[in-house]
């Protein structure tokens, strides 16, 4: 079996076995099996949020559609144009897939997209007469009516804990979800807080 093929399922067998034949701590381990139990975890880690969309969607409309993942200079370049640090939850998710679309919107934006939509809210002359300032919130995802998904940005960096919701009729600010986590559990299950 190759690396590149284990997945989540495969991994407790190879533990178990790696430490049944005590070859992880014997004075003559195995160096190809602690290879294939490291591979297997690094395989399984960089799916996380993939395999947690996939298995949160609800209905077959919501099927969501992943892309290849960002680089790190991707993240860092969205992270040095506004000054902050992304987090982590949404660093991994851009690592598996930069950006996700489903039926219900973008659930995540790609780093240029981020970068493209952030930029105009924070520069777009019209708005100041039509919005109140958008320099505390980090848009990262918009459903398909039009409203923005971000993390507010305080004097200490990006709070990672909560997520808002951007109401582009209203010009509203309301709280959507306690976490990264959180939010995507409601937005697979098509349950998001208006």
């Amino acid at each position: 079996m190759h690396a590149s093929v284990l997945t989540s399922k495969t991994i407790a067998p190879l533990e178990f076995h790696a430490k049944a034949t005590n070859l992880t701590t014997s004075s003559r381990p195995n160096p190809f099996l602690r290879h294939l139990v490291r591979e297997s975890r690094c395989c399984a880690a960089t799916r996380m949020w993939r395999d947690l969309i996939q298995s949160a969607s609800t209905s077959s409309d919501a099927e969501p559609e992943f892309a290849a993942p960002a680089s790190e200079a991707d993240i860092a370049a969205v992270e040095s144009e506004f000054q902050i640090k992304f987090p982590d939850a949404l660093r991994q998710l851009l690592a598996e897939s930069n950006g996700v679309e489903s039926f219900f919107g973008s659930l995540c934006w790609s780093t240029d997209e981020i970068t493209s939509q952030n930029r105009e809210f924070r520069t777009a002359s019209d708005y100041p007469e039509l919005y109140m300032p958008f320099d505390h919130l980090f848009f990262f995802a918009s459903d398909s009516g039009g409203d923005c998904f971000a993390f507010r940005i305080l004097s200490t960096g990006v709070d990672p804990h909560n997520v808002y919701r951007w109401d582009h009729e209203t010009d509203a600010r309301s709280w959507a979800a306690s976490s990264f986590r959180r939010f995507v559990d409601q937005w697979c299950a098509g349950s998001m807080p208006e």
